[in-house]
């Protein structure tokens, strides 16, 4: 990142140089850049644990999974409907759980399929319905159909 705030600052120290800028400016304009650069920086980072901390799947989760599983949280996210849980099982299979938000959990609200790691995030199949969750979108679709599609962000549940 230092980098990227030092080149960003020479190209704005450029620029000041060749007009009559006042000081209170140029500090206003490099706390800026530095701000700008540094948000920038930082969007797309997920809060994952670190590979030797183990997270187990929720509780609420792990209950519907094979008997006596093992299961480890892989990742969580939230739409503005739905909660979605990836867990990996005691046997290595991910697994997809979705349920509607603000619902008991019924066999309407509630799905938990095999899943399969994707390039932008996660894969799972109910016959020909395909469950898709990344960072940042839910997509439920059927052929030719859009069931969902909604924005999602990762939480920690």
């Amino acid at each position: 990142m230092a980098h990227v705030v030092r080149r960003t600052w020479g190209w704005w120290r450029t620029l000041i140089r060749k007009r009559k800028v006042p000081k209170w400016a140029k500090s206003a304009i490099g706390v800026a850049v530095v701000l700008v650069v540094s948000t920038q920086l930082d969007v797309g980072k997920l809060p994952m644990p670190s590979a030797k901390q183990r997270v187990d799947c929720p509780g609420e989760v792990r209950g519907y999974l094979a008997a006596g599983s093992d299961a480890e949280l892989v990742a969580a996210y939230r739409t503005a409907s739905f909660d979605v849980v990836i867990c990996r099982d005691g046997s290595g299979t991910l697994r997809y759980d979705g349920r509607k938000r603000n619902r008991p959990v019924t066999p309407d609200t509630h799905i938990v399929l095999p899943a399969e790691e994707s390039i932008s995030g996660y894969v799972a199949r109910n016959g020909s319905t395909v469950y898709r969750v990344t960072a940042s979108r839910l997509t439920v679709t059927r052929p030719g159909e859009v069931l969902v599609d909604e924005s999602a962000t990762p939480y920690s549940p």
